[in-house]
C-alpha cells in the first residue's frame, strides 16, 4: 500500500473513531486502526466490538492495499506532525508500515490484518429516521444531562426518541427526574422508538460541528445494533436492552401553585446556598407571594439563606430541592424567566421556561429536613 494524504484530514478522521482504542479490550487488534484504499480514498476503522467507527476521506492512492496499525501511536505521530501532507506506505522487504513527511519518517510494526474482525454495516435499509444534525443537538443537550450515570436498569442509561406521526419526544431520566424535549418534523409519517446509548449520543454530539449545522444524521437499526450516517462517517452500536417505561405517566397534568422568577437570580442564589450543604445538593425553599427564601443550616458549618423575588400564583409551600437538579435544567434555558409548578412538597413538580411549551422538566422534591 502507498498513499498520499491531508495531514489535517486524516487528524480530523482518527479523531472522530477514536472511541474504540482502549487498552481494557481482551484483543489487542482491536487498539489498531484498520486503513483499506479504495479508488481515489481511504477507508479508516476502528472497532472495539460494541463500539465500530467507519470514515472515509480523500487521498492519493499510489498502490492500492490494506494495514492494520497501532491506533494510539499513528494518532500521536501524525497530530504531531507539521507538515501539510503525509505518505504511509508498505513495502515486500519488512514488516513495517512507513510514515514519511519531507522533514520526518516512522516505522510502526504491521499487525496481522487477517485476525481483524469485519465490522458489518446496517445500512442496507432505508434509515428509520433522518434529521438536520442542528434539530438532533437541540433535542439532545436539552435532555441528556438527566440520564443516569450508574442505573442497574440500562434503558435509564440513554435518551429515548419517541416519535408518533412525526412528533418527537426526546426523553431521560434518572427516576429522580425527568427532561423532555419535543419536536415537529416535517415528514409526519414516521413512527419509530430508538433508544441512544448515552456515551454513543455522546460520539455523535462530538461530530456534530457549527460547520454541519445543515447537514443530516440518518439513524438505523437492526436486532441488538443502532447506528447512524453523518456524511462520510458511520458508528455503530450494540442498543440498550429492555423497554423504555411509560414516561407520560410520570408528568402530572395540572398544579396548584406556579411561581416565576428571573434564571439568573435565581442559579447564583441556588450555588451560593448550596456551599452550605453537607453535600452540596440539599436546599431548602420556602415560596411566598413574592419571596423565594432559599435556606441551608449546616451544623458543621453554618447557615446561608438567600431571598430573590417572584411573583407566585396559589398558596404557601415549604419544599426541598436538589439544587444540582435545579441549576443544571436552569442552565439550559434560553429565556429570562423561568416558573416551578408544584402541588405539594412531595410531589414531582415541573420546571419550564417562559412560554415554552415544547420543554418540560420534572422533579421529585428530596424526602428530608434540612433544618
Amino acid at each position: 500500500m502507498n498513499i498520499l494524504c491531508s495531514t489535517n484530514l486524516i487528524n480530523k478522521a482518527l479523531q472522530a473513531i477514536q472511541k474504540p482504542l482502549s487498552s481494557k479490550v481482551t484483543n489487542p487488534l482491536l487498539n489498531g486502526i484498520y486503513i483499506e484504499t479504495l479508488t481515489d480514498s481511504i477507508e479508516i476503522k476502528a472497532s472495539d466490538l460494541e463500539f465500530s467507527a467507519i470514515i472515509s476521506i480523500p487521498a492519493q492512492i499510489n498502490e492500492a492495499g490494506k494495514i492494520l496499525i497501532a491506533g494510539k501511536q499513528l494518532i500521536d505521530i501524525l497530530r504531531r506532525i507539521p507538515s501539510e501532507e503525509v505518505v504511509i506506505y508498505t513495502t515486500k522487504e519488512d514488516n513495517l508500515i512507513h510514515i514519511e513527511t519531507n522533514s520526518s519518517e516512522y516505522n510502526l510494526l504491521s499487525m496481522p490484518i487477517e485476525d481483524y474482525p469485519s465490522i458489518e454495516k446496517i445500512t442496507k435499509n432505508k434509515p428509520v429516521l433522518t434529521i438536520q444534525s442542528e434539530i438532533l443537538k437541540n433535542l439532545t443537550s436539552k435532555t441528556s444531562f438527566a440520564c443516569s450515570k450508574n442505573a442497574t436498569n440500562n434503558v435509564f442509561k440513554g435518551v429515548y426518541l419517541d416519535i408518533k406521526d412525526g412528533n418527537i419526544n426526546c426523553v431521560a431520566t434518572d427516576t429522580h427526574r425527568l427532561a423532555i424535549k419535543k419536536y415537529q418534523l416535517e415528514n409526519k409519517n414516521i413512527n419509530v422508538q430508538i433508544l441512544l446509548p448515552s456515551e454513543f449520543l455522546s460520539e455523535i454530539s462530538k461530530n456534530l460541528t457549527d460547520e454541519q449545522d445543515q447537514d443530516v444524521v440518518e439513524f438505523y437499526l437492526h436486532n441488538n445494533k443502532i447506528a447512524v450516517q453523518i456524511n462520510n462517517l458511520y458508528m455503530q452500536s450494540s442498543s440498550l436492552e429492555g423497554k423504555y417505561p411509560d414516561y407520560d405517566k410520570v408528568i402530572p397534568k395540572d398544579f396548584n401553585i406556579r411561581t416565576t422568577f428571573d434564571v439568573n437570580e435565581m442559579i447564583g442564589a441556588v450555588e451560593r446556598a448550596s456551599i452550605f450543604s453537607k453535600d452540596g445538593k440539599y436546599i431548602n425553599c420556602k415560596i411566598t407571594k413574592q419571596e423565594f427564601i432559599i435556606t441551608v443550616n449546616n451544623p458543621d458549618l453554618g447557615k446561608a439563606r438567600e431571598v430573590i423575588g417572584c411573583r407566585t400564583q396559589g398558596n404557601d409551600i415549604e419544599i426541598t430541592f436538589n439544587s444540582e437538579y435545579i441549576i443544571q435544567i436552569l442552565k439550559k434555558f434560553d429565556e429570562q424567566d423561568a416558573s416551578i409548578y408544584i402541588n405539594s412538597s412531595n410531589s414531582p413538580c415541573s420546571v419550564r421556561q417562559g412560554k415554552d411549551e415544547s420543554y418540560n422538566y420534572i422533579i421529585s422534591p428530596m424526602r428530608v429536613n434540612a433544618n
